[in-house]
C-alpha cells in the first residue's frame, strides 16, 4: 500500500531499470521485425522473378507459393503473408527514410506499416518532399493518429494529388464478417463521415435506455445496432 504523501506516479529504481529494458528489449523487437518484413519481401520477389523465367506458355504461379510457404513459416494467413512481404518492398523501393529507422530499431512495424500505407499511391516526388516529416510524426504518435498527421501532411504537400487519391478510396467501401469462436466480427470500411454518422446513430439508440439498465456501454451498443438492423428505434 502506498503511504500518506507517497505518490503512485512517482517512478522508483527498481522501475527505472525495467523500464530500461523495456525500451532495449524494444528496439531488439523492432530491429527483428525490420529482419522478417525485409526476409519476406526478398523471398516473394524472388519467387516471382522465378515465375517469369518459368512463364513460357506453362504458369507457375511461384508469387503465390512463395507467400503460402511464408504463411506457414509465420504462422498466418496469406493475406497477413503477402501485406508483410509488401511492406519490405515498399520500405526498399519507396521509403528509404522509415526503412532506415524500422532497421535501427527505433520505429514498431504497426507504425511503419500505417506511415506506408498512408502514403500507398502518391508520386516518388511528393513521398521524397514528405518522408522526413512523417519520419518526425512516427517517432512520438500511435498508428491511427499517425494515419491522420500524414493525411494533414499530404493534403498540405500535394493537395491535388490528394484529393484525387482519396476520392478512389471510395471504391474500397467494403463489409465482411468472420467468426471468432461463439461471437462473430461484422467490420464495414466507409468514408469518415458515414462512420462517423452510423457510430451516432448507434450511440443515441444506445442511450435511450432507462438509467437504471445494468448493461456495460459496449453490450448496449451492440444490441443498439441489432435494433437499428431491424427497424426498431429504441432499446
Amino acid at each position: 500500500m502506498w503511504g500518506r504523501g507517497s505518490s503512485s506516479t512517482a517512478a522508483t529504481e527498481a522501475d527505472r531499470v525495467v523500464l530500461a529494458e523495456l525500451a532495449a528489449d524494444a528496439v531488439i523487437e523492432n530491429r527483428a521485425a525490420y529482419r522478417k518484413v525485409s526476409a519476406c519481401a526478398g523471398l516473394w520477389e524472388a519467387w516471382i522473378e522465378r515465375d517469369v523465367q518459368l512463364g513460357n506458355g506453362d504458369f507457375h504461379d511461384c508469387g503465390n507459393n512463395a507467400l503460402a510457404e511464408i504463411g506457414l513459416r509465420l504462422g498466418c494467413s496469406r493475406t497477413i503473408a503477402e501485406n508483410t512481404a509488401a511492406l519490405g518492398m515498399d520500405l526498399r523501393l519507396r521509403y528509404p527514410r522509415l526503412r532506415a529507422a524500422f532497421a535501427a530499431g527505433e520505429l514498431d512495424q504497426a507504425r511503419v506499416a500505417a506511415a506506408a500505407g498512408r502514403m500507398c499511391g502518391f508520386s516518388l516526388d511528393t513521398v521524397a518532399a514528405v518522408e522526413a516529416e512523417v519520419l518526425a510524426a512516427a517517432r512520438t504518435l500511435s498508428p491511427g493518429p499517425l494515419g491522420s498527421e500524414i493525411d494533414a501532411i499530404l493534403m498540405r504537400t500535394a493537395p491535388d494529388e490528394y484529393a484525387e487519391l482519396r476520392a478512389d478510396t471510395k471504391m474500397f467501401r467494403k463489409i465482411s464478417k468472420r467468426a471468432l469462436g461463439d461471437m462473430a466480427r461484422l467490420q464495414v470500411d466507409l468514408e469518415p463521415d458515414e462512420a462517423e454518422a452510423a457510430w451516432q446513430r448507434v450511440c443515441e439508440v444506445a442511450d435511450t435506455v432507462c438509467r437504471y439498465d445494468r448493461r456495460a456501454r459496449q453490450y448496449r451498443l451492440a444490441d443498439a445496432f441489432t435494433a437499428i438492423m431491424h427497424g426498431e428505434t429504441a432499446l
